[in-house]
């Protein structure tokens, strides 16, 4: 029997054309279903590009508004900076004009000083003069001679 084929006529054909017809069957459906699959992940996939492109825009969109708020910054940061150059430079100026200024007032402190001492002794001598000649004083018409001393009084 191992090289006989059983024989059963008419039920064996259609038993055959069944077995044949289900697989067929069988392999539509499982094609159809891959075929199903691959539509409904293409679409998904689409639905995902179409998020991500989505996405990639708006992130673009949100680095140009960072990018051009780092530009505002930096050109307000550098106006900043310029603005502090040019204060430097002036408030230099005004420490070389105050350092004048204070030399000069030094030098103009020492002078008044020096010339109130010599007005103090001018109307020392002129006080000395009216003591010996009374009515040439009267006709001078003089005020009268402080006698305290009038260095210390230019204010240092």
């Amino acid at each position: 029997m191992s090289g006989e084929v059983l024989n059963f006529g008419v039920a064996d054909e259609v038993l055959r054309a069944i077995i044949i017809s289900g697989g067929a069957m069988g392999a539509l459906f499982f094609f159809f279903s891959i075929a199903k699959n691959r539509v409904s992940d293409d679409a998904v996939r689409g639905h995902v590009i179409s998020t991500l492109r989505e996405e990639l825009k708006t992130a673009l969109e949100r680095v140009k508004e960072v990018e051009a708020r780092a530009d505002r910054f930096a050109a307000e940061r550098n106006d900043a900076l310029q603005k502090v150059g040019s204060l430097e430079t002036a408030v230099k100026h005004m420490e070389v004009k105050v350092a004048e200024m204070t030399r000069l007032a030094r030098k103009q402190a020492r002078e008044n000083s020096v010339l109130r001492n010599y007005i103090h002794d001018v109307m020392a001598e002129v006080h000395e003069f009216s003591k010996r000649n009374p009515k040439a004083a009267l006709d001078l018409n003089l005020p009268d001679f402080p006698e305290e001393s009038v260095e210390g009084d230019d204010g240092e």
